[in-house]
């Protein structure tokens, strides 16, 4: 996946609040302030890839006769989106976290 977001959310005993920021090219940096809190989070991570087919839109106020788009769907497996069972332990100050998604 090369384009979407990453929220890192407390867990546990974890305090603090939320972080996340987009994810361009395969890759994501957040600053260090606006970095997650030492301790666990949930990871969640989204993005969308085109899946080769066009769908019709409903008309709206751009597209008064409606229009033909290409569809997105999901690139990243439910399990690390919405209901994330991701879990890793964030150390304080940490440089660089990696993540390596399975498929399935």
């Amino acid at each position: 996946m090369n384009e979407g977001s990453i929220q890192f959310i407390p867990h546990g005993e974890t305090k603090g609040p939320m972080a996340g920021g987009r994810i361009e090219n395969g890759i994501y940096q957040l600053a260090a302030d606006a970095g997650p809190s030492a301790g666990q989070h949930v990871v969640r991570i989204a993005g969308k890839r085109k899946s080769g087919r066009k769908i019709q839109v409903p008309p709206d106020e751009y597209s008064p006769e409606g229009a033909v788009v290409e569809e997105m769907v999901d690139a990243v497996p439910a399990r690390y989106g919405e209901n994330s069972d991701l879990i890793r332990d964030i150390a304080s100050p940490s440089t660089e976290i990696n993540f390596e998604l399975e498929s399935q």
